[in-house]
């Protein structure tokens, strides 16, 4: 009988390590990403407008790449946030449009289609600048500051994106806002992804900007030699074509 019980006992103590166990190998991440959602939204609520009238004027609107499609036209939410920055350009709120984007290779450019969009609805090229190593919300907000020297900006994006890069860019010195444009509603099963992405890169977010201090590429300002649109690439100051003597990369 008592050693019965000393099995018994023996038994529950191994339960009772394991559930200490699965506690903290799955109740501290997702507290620690709770958390993490919970500090970006409320210390950025006050700086996201999703009412055009509402927002305060702005040097410049930073638009943050989103994809593109097949063709190689914005996605449908790359063209949400355009459309909301060319909106802000035409009510004159903000007087420059800075569009990042990823531009890795030469066959992929997300700030020479955004270019090619603005101008179609009318934006003069030489309010149009050009950030092609904005390969996440990140390195966009950390280069609109270092390489662009941008220090006030309305940021156009998603609602469900809004928060972190609004707080991305005044953790780099940016006195921004954001003008959240509507979610893909239209698409309930691609935002429910979309937003539960965002959840996690709110918690990247903090690790970034407290802990890594990652230093996204901020040398150049220039696309990827090769890149094709009209003459060759954009200079990203000007937004005029430039030519390219070499298809290799300048980085």
């Amino acid at each position: 009988m008592e050693e019965a019980f000393g099995v018994l006992m023996a038994k529950q103590k191994k339960r009772s390590k394991f559930r200490r166990l699965l506690l903290i190998v799955v109740g501290l991440p997702l507290l620690a990403l709770i958390l993490s959602i919970g500090y970006i939204q409320g210390s950025t609520f006050d700086h996201v407008y999703t009412k055009l009238n509402d927002l305060p004027e702005k040097p410049f609107a930073i638009v943050p790449g989103a994809g593109l499609r097949p063709g190689g036209k914005p996605s449908l939410i790359l063209q949400a946030r355009l459309d909301g920055a060319i909106d802000l350009y035409r009510f004159k709120i903000v007087r420059k449009l800075l569009m990042s984007g990823d531009n890795r290779t030469k066959y992929y450019n997300e700030p020479a289609a955004m270019r090619q969009y603005a101008l179609e609805q009318g934006v003069p090229s030489k309010d149009i600048l050009l950030d092609f190593a904005g390969r996440d919300t990140y390195d966009t907000c950390y280069r609109a500051k270092a390489v662009f020297g941008c220090k006030s900006a309305v940021v156009v994006t998603q609602q469900y994106h809004a928060s972190r890069a609004v707080f991305l860019a005044r953790s780099f010195g940016i006195d921004a806002v954001a003008y959240a444009v509507p979610n893909l509603t239209q698409f309930p099963a691609l935002q429910f992804n979309y937003t539960l992405r965002e959840y996690l890169a709110d918690l990247k977010a903090l690790w970034d900007v407290n802990i890594s201090h990652r230093d996204p590429y901020v040398d150049s300002q220039k696309p990827i030699r090769g890149s094709p649109h009209e003459n060759g690439s954009v200079d990203s100051k000007t937004g005029e074509a430039i030519r390219v003597a070499s298809t290799e990369s300048s980085r």
